[in-house]
């Protein structure tokens, strides 16, 4: 790795021509900066300069990493642009993670509001289910995501059981807990009797899916009943992650 400092020094040489003038706009000593130009030679492994008694001439090694050098100065100085632009709602982009059904309850919402009050900065979602936000924010392709994680199924972890970001590597910031919601064919005899149906009810039924195929809503709502006392019918021949075919299949 090359030092930082030695590459800014070897820019501001580039841009004066000599090492006396950088060292002068350095505040730094000529003897210095000539000291820090060998360690940064020693560095590269290559010679940088070509040295006469006008000052000194990048040879093709040095005329590449100043090209280099520049290119990765002037990232720095739009990210850090981009970055205050987007503190300030004044432009720049900000990349947005959720999942279907955040998206319609809340995200859309969201996305509306943001757009209205800052116009200036181009917000882009990316769809996607909470572990694969995750795993978007731990490799800087997301900004904020909205997630969702269960008491027995963390956020980062995938539907194989493993976790795509450890302790520390996301920062999760608690919106609200969303309940339970029992799904019924329209006239069923607990969807006519009363808003809230108590777990013991559904020790008859069945339920479609099973702890691990409908996995992790299914592995969730048997800890539930664990600790309820309760014994669910999970039907193992019906399984499906996806809401709306949940919804066909209980119609």
């Amino acid at each position: 790795m090359l030092d930082e400092r030695r590459v800014e020094m070897l820019l501001a040489i580039a841009t004066a021509g000599s090492f006396a003038r950088a060292a002068a706009a350095l505040s730094f000593t000529p003897s210095a900066v000539s000291q820090q130009m060998a360690m940064l030679e020693r560095d590269a492994g290559a010679m940088l300069f070509e040295r006469n008694p006008r000052g000194v001439r990048l040879t093709p090694a040095g005329m590449a990493l100043v090209r280099h050098a520049e290119a990765v100065r002037d990232h720095l100085l739009d990210a850090r642009a981009e970055i205050n632009a987007i503190a300030e709602a004044a432009g720049g982009r900000l990349a947005f993670g959720s999942f279907p059904t955040g998206t319609s309850a809340i995200g859309a919402p969201a996305i509306a509001k943001f757009h209205s009050e800052h116009p200036d900065v181009d917000l882009r979602l990316t769809d996607g289910e909470p572990h694969e936000s995750v795993a978007r924010l731990r490799a800087r392709e997301l900004d904020v995501a909205l997630v969702f994680g269960l008491d027995s199924w963390p956020a980062a972890m995938d539907y194989d059981g493993k976790l795509v970001a450890r302790e520390g590597e996301i920062e999760l910031e608690p919106l609200f807990d969303d309940p339970f919601l029992l799904l019924l064919p329209a006239g069923h005899r607990l969807a006519e009797s009363h808003d809230e149906v108590k777990l013991v009810e559904l020790a008859e039924e069945r339920i479609i899916g099973n702890p691990v195929g409908c996995a992790p809503w299914g592995m969730d709502l048997e800890h539930v009943c664990e600790l309820a006392g309760v014994e669910l019918m999970f039907q193992a021949v019906y399984r499906s992650a996806d809401f709306q075919a949940q919804q066909a299949l209980v119609a």
